[in-house]
């Protein structure tokens, strides 16, 4: 009897459990609000922050980061995506959540334009831990729905979200089941638990942090395998270039001509034109294949490599991954960059692309 007693309260308890998480999820989720879809996907309207921080300085510094009722970022275009000339697209490193509005690597390009004679206005739709999935997906969600946007260029940072089968973040993956397609554009819950994890991840991989690189052994060692090249290579690689040229078609479509900018990492250096990497293993966490710094050169290589290759003559990259010039004082961690690193970043955008604008 007691025992009987005591599984018809759990029995209640869980059916008022599953009641609460039900209302939950449909005053707080987006299975009948969709408009509440744009921030489970990532996109951050009207954002006016302003963050004290100390990764890139020896004194705490006051950073400001603010985006349109569009979630753009653009100090000349704010609030007015009918003067938007040039739309840069990517990851965290074009979000640049801690670089200041006036330092980031767009607002340095539009600098050098304007200097030029070029006055073309620069916004920032870049996102947190998206990839090409994701960017695919943007265009369908977001920004097609932008009256006025019009780009003459959309500008593609992408490779560090990319290179791995799957990302460290996660990149709102445009080839998941329907069910957990659904649950990404509309569960509360599931999106709660997915951005704490991904803040673990991040944590963990030392993101979005101040890395004493001093404190990394970096050498030439390596630990990819001759099974996980092969599947890199004709599976994965086949894979993201499909991507890449959804990406094409989607800007053409836009009216938009695409241009497509490889991405340096602190993981690797240069020195007297000799590669190494960071020693220490990363993890490609679904085949649990350990990388080092060299192997994640070699990895994001075979990405810019591939395109190149659906680029072939018709659209313009940026090459930044292989250049010899990235030193610790432009990011202050694996991926991210310091004033000094966007600014960099834009030198040499504006060295390779300067000319091809107009």
């Amino acid at each position: 009897m007691k025992k009987r007693r005591t599984l018809k309260l759990l029995a209640v308890n869980l059916t008022i459990l599953m009641t609460l998480l039900v209302f939950v999820e449909l005053i707080f989720g987006a299975w009948i609000f969709k408009d509440k879809q744009l921030a489970f996907f990532g996109v951050s309207p009207n954002m006016n922050e302003q963050f004290e921080i100390t990764f890139y300085t020896e004194t705490p510094v006051t950073v400001r980061h603010t985006r349109d009722q569009y979630g753009l970022r653009g100090q000349n275009s704010f609030n007015q995506p009918e003067k938007i000339d040039i739309l840069t697209i990517g990851g965290s490193t074009t979000f640049q959540k801690f670089i200041d509005d006036a330092d980031t690597w767009e607002s340095h390009l539009e600098d050098k334009l304007k200097a030029a004679g070029k006055s073309l206005i620069i916004s920032n739709a870049g996102i947190n831990g998206h990839s090409t999935h994701a960017h695919i997906k943007a265009f369908d969600l977001w920004l097609s729905n932008i009256e006025h946007l019009k780009p003459r260029y959309i500008l593609f940072y992408i490779g560090i979200n990319d290179f791995l089968p799957r990302p460290f973040l996660l990149s709102g993956n445009t080839e998941n089941s329907p069910i957990k397609a659904a649950l990404q554009g509309n569960s509360i819950i599931y999106n709660a638990l997915r951005r704490a994890k991904g803040a673990y991840m991040a944590k963990k991989n030392e993101f979005e942090s101040n890395v004493d690189f001093s404190q990394h052994e970096f050498n030439s060692t390596t630990l990819l395998t001759a099974e996980y090249r092969e599947f890199y290579l004709n599976e994965f690689i086949p894979a993201f270039k499909q991507r890449q040229q959804k990406l094409i078609d989607l800007s053409l479509a836009m009216g938009a001509e695409p241009v497509f900018i490889t991405q340096p990492m602190a993981l690797y250096r240069f020195e007297e034109g000799k590669l190494s990497g960071v020693a220490a293993p990363l993890y490609d966490y679904v085949t649990r294949q350990a990388l080092t710094g060299v192997d994640c050169y070699e990895l994001i290589s075979h990405v810019n490599k591939a395109m190149h290759e659906v680029c072939g003559q018709k659209f313009k990259i940026i090459e930044l991954t292989s250049l010899q010039i990235w030193k610790t004082e432009d990011f202050h961690d694996w991926f991210h960059n310091t004033p000094k690193g966007t600014q960099k970043v834009a030198d040499e955008i504006w060295k390779q692309l300067g000319f091809y604008l107009h």
